[in-house]
């Protein structure tokens, strides 16, 4: 049992997670097909070899939307690149932003980006998006 907490111990001495502060809101609302941007402050990235915006849903692990390395274009993941909603990955003067074209109710979620230096990973404290307007909803038992 020692022997594991030495490890867990080294650990985190050579490779620390942080949250840092986002200056974004912490909740913003848009109706279906409405556009939207998120912004990662450039205090998170200014440093990083390597941004990452990712989104998590309820019940469900988070997935990687995409990522920029430094000095190359960024890229989307999939289902984010074929996504008809328009997902788009922007670097932003020091910042590196996440557009959404047209969002759909399935968009829905808490968005955050994080970058990977050397030695630690950072990331923002998170917006959730959420979505309202007019959508489909299917009741397959009485079909």
């Amino acid at each position: 049992m020692p022997s594991f907490c030495i490890f867990i111990l080294f650990l985190y001495k050579i490779c620390s997670a942080e949250t840092v502060g986002n200056t974004e809101p912490s909740i913003v609302s848009v109706e279906v097909g409405e556009s939207v941007t998120l912004n990662c402050i450039s205090a998170l990235i200014d440093k990083s070899k390597t941004a990452y915006w990712f989104k998590h849903r309820l019940e469900h692990k988070p997935q990687e939307v995409g990522y920029k390395i430094n000095g190359k274009n960024a890229a989307l993941q999939n289902p984010f690149k074929d996504s008809k909603s328009g997902f788009q990955l922007k670097e932003v003067g020091r910042g590196f932003s996440l557009s959404i074209k047209q969002v759909q109710k399935e968009d829905e979620g808490m968005y955050f980006c994080g970058s990977i230096r050397e030695n630690s990973v950072d990331f923002s404290t998170g917006t959730f998006l959420a979505v309202s307007g007019k959508y489909t909803v299917f009741n397959l038992a009485s079909a």
